[in-house]
């Protein structure tokens, strides 16, 4: 068995190899794809939401309100009946609000909340479209992004104030940009701390890693030149001429600031063998904010369920290089359009439970297990 410093070593290696065969797989609209600068958000007009709070439809309809003189667009549902609760969600890198629209109008209806997932302004629309007809785009302005969420979640929860519980969810990039929000320690207009509670699903919580292992590849890879392109702009440049902002934006840097934000609990759920964003990234920010005294809950979900698709995971693609028809069978990075995918699924089924009373209030380790069927729930804190 090797001594602790070794086997950090040998850990650290394993998941910067993780995130290099991730780049490498992956699959984002190329860079050419966009040209002559930023294309017009393809949404409707939206205004800020009426003063009515409910909508029998639960319908996701388009939302815009001005920040730092800037437009923030996204859309938002209102539930059927008097709501208990607001839910803002961040998206991935190369979604946008339209990857949520489903999300919105089924969890709205379902757990009585109002939701909202904001674009970021900076964010760019492509030509290209996502199966479904979701448009792709670039770009990852997390810290226009944080502004826009908290916003959002003001101008609503302000004007519904029945909204008491008020939760901040990110997948992926939107780990990033949920993170700074978490971090941003907002207020509520009564003076009360925005945010109650914080889940992370495969989230870029440490975006200086993210950063350097695609770096290590983009001159032979598209899609990790791409990422770099895209942090650059977000920093203001490469990580020799501006460390402070890279540091500013790794949301594992900032545990005590979300713990003077007064959120109550924090939930972080990642997949083991997650090709994109290493398992790795949860962990350490498991470890900074328990540190910091914040209850946190941390779901590894291992193996996947049968009717679990295909996704980037790290065995996955080495599986594949060999055999093309092969299937790993451990949890990787889900499609944050996904209803079924595991991991997302699971942080759908944290946020379910969270409402539903089972507040993360206390500090745990759980494993979900596919193979196992539907895991048993965590006991109250």
């Amino acid at each position: 068995m090797p001594h602790a410093p070794q086997l950090r070593r040998v850990l650290a290696v394993v998941s910067a190899v993780v995130l290099l065969l991730g780049l490498a797989a992956a699959g984002v609209a190329p860079a050419s794809a966009h040209r002559g600068g930023p294309r017009p958000r393809p949404h409707p007009p939206g205004t800020p939401p009426a003063r009515a709070c409910i909508d029998p439809d639960s319908s996701a309809v388009p939302i815009s309100l001005t920040v730092d003189g800037g437009t923030a667009t996204g859309f938002y549902a209102l539930p059927p009946r008097r709501p208990v609760g607001l839910v803002v969600f961040s998206h991935g890198w190369g979604h946008s609000s339209f990857s949520w629209t489903h999300h919105l109008t089924r969890v709205a209806r379902d757990l009585n909340v109002i939701t909202v997932a904001m674009d970021g302004r900076g964010l760019r629309f492509l030509d290209t479209r996502k199966p479904g007809g979701q448009p792709d785009t670039r770009g990852w302005p997390v810290s226009a992004a944080a502004e826009d969420g908290i916003a959002a979640a003001r101008e609503l929860q302000g004007r519904c104030p029945s909204a008491t519980t008020v939760v901040n969810y990110g997948v992926s990039m939107g780990g990033n940009t949920s993170g700074l929000m978490a971090a941003a320690r907002a207020q509520r207009r009564d003076g009360r701390p925005l945010f109650d509670y914080w889940i992370v699903v495969e989230g870029v919580t440490n975006v200086t890693s993210t950063y350097a292992g695609a770096r290590a590849i983009a001159s032979g890879n598209n899609t990790a030149r791409t990422a770099v392109e895209d942090i650059e702009a977000e920093m203001g440049g490469p990580i020799e001429t501006r460390p402070e902002a890279y540091r500013e934006r790794s949301v594992v840097t900032r545990a005590g600031d979300i713990r003077d934000s007064k959120v109550k609990g924090v939930v972080l759920v990642h997949g083991v063998d997650d090709g994109l964003v290493d398992h790795g990234q949860s962990q350490s920010m498991r470890g900074a904010l328990v540190a910091a005294g914040v209850p946190t809950q941390f779901f590894t979900v291992t193996s996947k369920t049968d009717r679990t698709p295909a996704d980037d995971s790290a065995t996955g693609y080495v599986g594949t290089a060999v055999d093309p028809a092969y299937r790993s069978p451990l949890a990787g990075h889900g499609n944050e359009i996904s209803t079924v995918h595991i991991v997302i699924a699971t942080g759908f089924e944290r946020l379910t439970a969270l409402f539903g009373g089972q507040l993360p209030t206390c500090t745990r380790e759980h494993v979900v297990d596919g193979r196992a069927g539907t895991a048993p729930p965590p006991g109250p804190c």
